[in-house]
């Protein structure tokens, strides 16, 4: 058996979906490695101790691919400052999922918008009409984040003015 000590960064719990034979599995992430083991009398105190933030001592044994708890040591009370950090990592990983999403998403709409001659990317030359293409996805990218994080879009106020440029460039 070997002993870990660290900070939980992620708790998980599952629960049988089997009344006829309940069970809880508890999993804990420490120093980025999964660790788990199943609730009984003996760990139950310990193991509902086990929180985010929470700095943890516990010995275990691998199985194969599993790390399985053998038994808990110590638990500390997480401080201010470690559940602060584990949600600021979480937050800025959410907020990395958040823009490449909307920037997968805003390249699409681009393709359709010039696909479909809502917007025109003619340009004296083919640099020129990337750079504009690189504008509208940067642009549609930022709106797409600003919304789904509820933050307010700031307003531009040539946007009229572009958007009747656009059209015009496009009926011509």
């Amino acid at each position: 058996m070997e002993l870990i000590s660290g900070v939980v960064q992620e708790v998980s719990i599952k629960n049988s979906p089997d009344k006829a034979k309940p069970w809880t599995m508890f999993g804990v992430k420490v120093n980025d490695e999964w660790y788990s083991t199943f609730r009984n009398n003996n760990n139950k105190e310990a193991l509902e101790s086990l929180t985010q933030g929470a700095n943890v001592s516990f010995t275990f044994e691998a199985s194969g691919k599993y790390k399985n708890i053998k038994e808990v040591k110590s638990v500390t009370a997480p401080t201010k400052e470690a559940v602060a950090a584990v949600v600021q990592a979480t937050d800025n990983r959410q907020l990395l999922i958040t823009q490449q999403a909307a920037r997968r998403d805003s390249v699409e709409l681009v393709k359709y918008l010039i696909d479909k001659e809502f917007i025109s990317v003619k340009g004296t030359k083919k640099a020129t009409a990337a750079d504009s293409v690189y504008d509208y996805i940067n642009k549609y990218t930022d709106m797409m984040v600003a919304r789904t994080l509820n933050y307010t879009v700031p307003t531009n106020t040539n946007n009229k003015e572009e958007q009747q440029n656009d059209n015009n460039e496009s009926s011509e």
